[in-house]
């Protein structure tokens, strides 16, 4: 489970903690212009090298309604006289506000502290949203709890004691830039991208609650699974006939529909954890009733994870394929699948 941090003692320690991780992983490049609609700053910028992540901070000032501690992204590049923001993972200082799009949580698992985004992505063009980036990076919301009890949800990004800290920013950092060349280059405006937006909003308010953020916000776990849920998608849609349609929402990492009906249903876990299996096989069998629909139910997991009998009769029992990923030195991802698929 993840629980928000809330206090503002407890985000200025991890305010601290992200800037000092990414200061040791980051080259100092000196005092530059940062640009933004409506202004600009001259702050310290770091950066991991040309055409690689940069980072500035900003302690919480007036300049916003909301006080926040204003992280900024982008993708360096030495030449240009003030460099371009590619988001900002900003922490509402004094409130606990859902308009600032950053937040820290505790994993409650793990006792790490995980920084996370909204998937609110602005950048003052049309098509740039939240509901297109979501269902363009295929990103999984988790839920966040608070201490009142209320849900808030986020797309996990790193945790701060990863050790790969830097890299898992980057990846964020990386895809949120793609996605806005995407819509520049008006990739987003066909009928087919369209039509995916809006069987994603469909498909969501069928059930009232988004995936739990229970036990998988460790380490890599943005990079990878969104990697996988990438790959995976873009090897089925190379299989898919003209009657099929590869889709996923914030419920579901990815399903097939067949003539209007779910004939596929799958569910990515980069860790294999006992947790992260009771709650796929829930979710596969949930989702795999939606609409009447007797679909083929399939579970991607690492391919050194080997079942236990409890759990092979479970799959039996309910039909669950497996299919095994693994990622290369390159970061390529791989499927071994199923002797039946």
């Amino acid at each position: 489970m993840l629980k928000l941090v809330e206090t503002p003692e407890a985000k200025a320690s991890a305010q601290a903690l992200l800037e000092k991780r990414l200061y040791e992983s980051l080259d100092d490049q000196g005092v530059l212009n940062i640009g933004f609609p409506g202004g600009n700053y001259n702050i310290p910028v770091y950066a991991a090298g040309p055409d690689r992540l940069w980072a500035g901070f900003k302690e919480p000032a007036n300049d916003y309604k909301i006080r926040r501690y204003w992280n900024a992204f982008g993708v360096f590049d030495r030449d240009l006289k003030s460099q371009a923001i590619t988001v900002e993972i900003n922490i509402a200082a004094d409130s606990n506000s859902k308009q600032v799009a950053g937040a820290f949580a505790t994993d409650l698992e793990t006792g790490d502290t995980i920084l996370l985004h909204s998937g609110k992505i602005g950048g003052g063009h049309k098509g740039v949203g939240r509901t297109a980036f979501l269902v363009w990076s295929k990103a999984e919301l988790v839920e966040v709890v608070d201490i009142a009890g209320g849900i808030r949800e986020g797309i996990i990004i790193a945790g701060l004691n990863s050790p790969n800290l830097a890299d898992e920013v980057w990846d964020f950092v990386r895809l949120v830039s793609e996605f806005k060349l995407a819509v520049r280059a008006g990739e987003l405006e066909t009928e087919k991208f369209r039509n995916s937006v809006a069987e994603y909003e469909r498909y969501s308010k069928e059930f009232s609650g988004k995936k739990s953020g229970g036990g998988g916000a460790r380490g890599q776990y943005f990079a990878m699974h969104g990697r996988v849920v990438q790959a995976l998608f873009d090897e089925r849609s190379r299989q898919a006939t003209s009657e099929e349609k590869v889709l996923n929402s914030g419920l579901i990492d990815l399903y097939v529909r067949r003539s209007g009906r779910i004939t596929e249903v799958y569910e990515v876990k980069a860790k294999s954890d006992r947790q992260s299996i009771y709650s796929a096989i829930g979710q596969l069998v949930t989702h795999s009733c939606t609409e009447g629909a007797d679909a083929r139910k399939f579970l991607v997991i690492p391919e050194e994870w080997s079942p236990s009998s409890g759990f092979e009769a479970a799959f039996t029992r309910y039909e669950i394929e497996i299919i095994g990923f693994g990622v290369d030195k390159e970061r390529e991802v791989t499927f071994r699948r199923p002797s039946n698929g």
